[in-house]
């Protein structure tokens, strides 16, 4: 059985509607609806376990399901444990994310470009299936309005067209800054959501990538 169908068992066996199992599981009912259409192969092991939760199952049936929905052969004969399987979701579901080096949140400053290594992140918590997004580490505090803080990475979609008020990584001239992005006639005004931060108005400037994520992840 695929994953969706696993859940729909249950789902039906506890008498739970597709919205009360969303609701149970901090989940949509529209993601709980593909997901039992087939629509979602993989999902984070996060959700894996709320779902597991919700319909009182243990979490080895879902992880099971979202192995077999991907096709995965079986190289041994013997039961795999909890954690093999873990490991091997864990795997299927996370794309990795390379660490380019760091952005400054504050004063624009030259930043050279030095990889790190690399950061895995859930495919569910990415708005983009772009194979070419990047993380840069945050400098500075002028996003923190944002919940962005210094030490913080964010996930860049390179080569982005502009959408106002998102937060976007531009080089200007030899200096780079992450910023809020408004239009404004023949001018781009670059806001800080800390307030003692002044706005920035340029002309030009080369517009790296658009934010899509940030946060906290554990680099490898």
């Amino acid at each position: 059985m695929t994953l969706g169908e696993v859940v729909k068992k249950y789902r039906l066996e506890r008498g739970l509607s597709q919205r009360e199992l969303a609701k149970l599981a901090g989940r949509s009912p529209s993601f709980i609806s593909l997901l039992e259409k087939g629509k979602y192969v993989f999902t984070s092991q996060i959700t894996l376990d709320k779902l597991a939760h919700a319909l009182r199952i243990k979490p080895q049936i879902l992880y099971e399901a979202a192995l077999t929905g991907a096709h995965k052969p079986i190289k041994e004969i013997r039961q795999p444990t909890s954690e093999e399987l873990l490991r091997e979701v864990n795997a299927l579901m996370c794309i990795q994310v390379p660490i380019r080096g760091s952005v400054p949140a504050g004063i624009p400053a030259v930043k050279e470009e030095l990889f790190e290594g690399y950061i895995a992140i859930s495919k569910d918590e990415l708005s983009t299936t772009r194979k070419d997004i990047y993380a840069l580490r945050v400098c500075g505090e002028s996003l923190e309005g944002d919940n962005i803080h210094d030490g913080d990475l964010l996930i860049i979609e390179p080569d982005i067209a502009i959408l106002d008020s998102k937060i976007y990584v531009l080089r200007l001239g030899d200096e780079v800054v992450a910023r809020h992005v408004f239009q404004k006639q023949d001018k781009l005004k670059l806001v800080a959501s800390n307030g003692s931060y002044q706005v920035i108005e340029v002309t030009e400037a080369e517009i790296l990538g658009r934010v899509v994520l940030a946060g906290r992840w554990q680099k490898f």
